[in-house]
């Protein structure tokens, strides 16, 4: 039946009615009606059982009040002469026959609804609204039905007994015709400052820029405080939700030069109580937002500057959290005493802005800008950890933001106008130190073929070669996890600073040698051979004898944590890593290292990884399983494991191992007990 009445299928309907009369109620009718299928909706009027509940009176499903919403005049005798009219009953939306007239403007049912007694005042349940009949005639779209709808009501000298509310729905429909009947009529008698308060907010969230004069001379002069006026310019300068644009700015920039000329009017042209702490939160919105114009306005019309009102950090707050987000907004704050040397705790308005910088041409085009007005450009953290600008660029928490190709630019733009490669920090650490750690390949180059010194040593006596080297170097935009990409990275640097000269044998305080692979995930293919590669050249370069398995043992666990990768990796089904693991596993051997040698705590790699892969059986459901194990077991007896190894304490893998399914597949391949072994 809901198909038949909302596409019009009266055989339908007709069959509904026919075979599952039960199924055909009330509302039906009035759903007819609202999808303008006046015949089926007659048709049903006319059927028994629907003419049977309609005639028994007006209920909330009752479809006089579709007929009213749609004004089809027949419709409505016809029900009325079935059911009569009950204009004190509201439908399943709370609201009455009212309600809809003058919702849809329809002035001449309004006049008879009014006559025959309804009330304008009745509210409806809709949302958390409540609205009244008054409150529909207000936000109607027709200039003239709304206008005569309201003295319709008006005339009946209904009690206002919330003016308020009414004042809020003309502030945000901007209804300045309404107001003007209002005011004529004299309805608006609120005294209460909260209330005053809603209202000009909401003209200001709705942009009534047609009631928002005489709203304001409407208001008591008393409720112009400096509370209620900040509060009204933080509201103007949040961005509109749905709209956001120019046209909207302009607009609330407007309303807000409307407010300020009426306060300086009431006080006769003084606004110095309006202080800092009183403004701060527009200042502060209006710059997050980029509003250049609401900035410039608030900034200057009060002339807090110029009488010295202001704290000596007067833009920290803004600026601490709200960078200036266009060249614009920072010649604005310039205009009005912003200066980029200054210091805000931890850092300088400059230092703050290469923090938060986004991949944007218009913050980068900020800190271009302000590059110029630098008075020191090897300026320091203000807190003392000696931090100077080129430390604070290469971070990749902050790099990250705003990609490689603005990263180059930033560095370049600081060189060029003077920037040192020799500034040290707290910790003794160059830029290229820290670049080799946190930043791209490529602003390591730019800065050794900028003359930086590669030899440079740190407080523990390490040099940008031995940064490169280790776990900690991580790069923007480089998962933690992505070890692949962060070896290929290091490669890189590394390569970068051996072509620089940098010394590959230079020595730290606790003695390690600045080329060594001494991250744990230096077992990955593809980055093992390359540095190889790199040891390689730069021994031979360097005329010092070439000794690979040497180089490789200075690494933790590489064969121990090619194991554990393909234990790992198996389960998944992920062969191509698989065949790349295996390859990393295999290269090894060919560099030297002995498939049955024993870890620091005396064990094999065939015991280590096996038993790994058994214990996840317990904690992982995608542990191996027993034949996963098999082929792990296989793929090492193949290399030349021995299944009959004994660790430190006279045990082998088949001691250690206490999963019957695990221990009954070594036995079948033939591992013995420590005991039997050793005798």
């Amino acid at each position: 039946m809901e198909w038949a009445t909302q596409y019009g299928l009266q055989g339908t309907a007709q069959a509904v009615m026919d075979v599952t009369p039960d199924l055909c109620q009330v509302r039906h009718a009035g759903d007819a009606i609202r999808h303008r299928h006046y015949e089926l909706a007659e048709k049903l009027l006319q059927w028994e059982k629907i003419n049977t509940e309609v005639r028994s009176g007006v209920s909330q499903h009752s479809p006089i009040f579709a007929a009213v919403a749609m004004n089809h005049a027949s419709l409505i005798e016809r029900i009325t002469e079935l059911q009569g009219m009950k204009p004190e009953v509201s439908d399943y939306d709370g609201k009455t026959v009212l309600h809809h007239a003058c919702e849809n403007g329809h002035l001449e049912l309004v006049y008879r609804f009014l006559k025959g007694g309804a009330d304008p005042m009745l509210k409806s349940d809709i949302g958390r609204n409540n609205l009244t009949a008054l409150d529909m005639a207000i936000s109607h779209d027709s200039a003239s039905a709304r206008v005569a709808m309201v003295k319709a009501i008006l005339s009946r000298k209904p009690a206002l007994t919330e003016p308020h509310a009414y004042m809020r729905r003309i502030a945000k429909y901007d209804r300045l015709d309404v107001l003007n009947i209002f005011i004529e009529q004299g309805r608006f008698v609120e005294r209460s400052s909260e209330n005053w308060r809603m209202t000009l907010r909401t003209m200001l969230s709705s942009m009534a820029i047609d009631t928002f004069p005489k709203i304001l001379e409407l208001c008591p002069e008393e409720h112009f405080t400096d509370d209620l006026i900040a509060n009204l310019l933080k509201n103007a300068c949040y961005p509109n939700r749905e709209k956001n644009t120019r046209k909207t700015r302009c607009i609330k920039l407007k309303i807000s030069k409307l407010l300020m000329e009426h306060v300086r009017t009431l006080r006769d042209g003084d606004l110095s109580s309006l202080i800092y702490e009183t403004l701060k939160e527009s200042i502060i919105k209006s710059i997050k937002d980029d509003n250049v114009p609401m900035a410039n306005y608030i900034l200057s019309f009060t002339g807090l500057l110029e009488t010295e009102q202001l704290p000596s950090d007067y833009f920290l707050q803004a600026t601490h959290y709200y960078n200036p987000q266009s060249s614009e907004m920072l010649s604005v704050m310039i205009k009005h005493g912003f200066d980029v040397n200054q210091a805000t705790g931890r850092s300088t308005h400059f230092m703050h802005a290469l923090t938060c910088l986004k991949e944007t041409g218009v913050t980068v085009g900020v800190v271009k800008a302000m590059i110029p007005m630098i008075k020191d450009i090897d300026q320091r953290n203000p807190d003392g950890d000696e931090t100077a600008l080129m430390h604070w660029l290469c971070p990749s928490y902050y790099t990250e933001q705003i990609g490689e190709a603005l990263t180059l630019e930033i560095t370049k733009l600081l060189l060029d106008n003077g920037a040192s490669l020799s500034s040290r920090n707290e910790h003794k650490l160059t830029p290229l130190h820290m670049a080799t750690m946190y930043c791209y390949p490529s602003v390591v180059k730019l800065l050794v073929d900028r003359g930086a010194e590669v030899s440079a040593k740190d407080d523990w006596g390490q040099t940008a070669l031995h940064r490169a080297t280790r776990s900690i170097c991580r790069d923007p935009g480089v998962g933690f996890y992505d070890y692949p990409k962060q070896l290929s990275n290091a490669v890189d640097k590394i390569e970068i600073l051996l072509n620089a000269e940098a010394d590959p044998r230079a020595k730290s305080t606790d003695g390690t040698v600045a080329l060594s692979p001494l991250d744990y995930a230096w077992h990955r293919h593809a980055s093992l051979r390359r540095m190889v590669e790199v040891y390689t050249a730069s021994a031979e370069k360097g005329g010092y004898p070439v000794d690979i398995l040497n180089f490789l043992r200075q690494a933790r666990h590489l064969l121990t944590s090619c194991a554990y990768e393909m234990c790992d990796k198996r389960p998944q089904g992920d062969e191509v890593k698989i065949e790349e693991l295996k390859m990393s596993f295999e290269l090894l051997l060919g560099y030297g290292f002995d498939i049955n040698e024993h870890d620091a705590r005396g064990k094999s790699y065939l015991d280590i990884s096996l038993i790994n892969a058994s214990s996840r059986q317990y904690h992982d459901e995608d542990a191996p399983s027993t034949e996963e194990e098999s082929w792990l077991l296989m793929y090492f007896l193949s290399k030349g494991a021995d299944i009959n190894a004994m660790n430190d304490s006279g045990k082998t893998i088949l001691d250690r191992t206490q999963r019957v399914r695990l221990r009954n597949l070594l036995t079948k391949h033939g591992a013995l007990p420590g005991s039997q072994v050793r005798n």
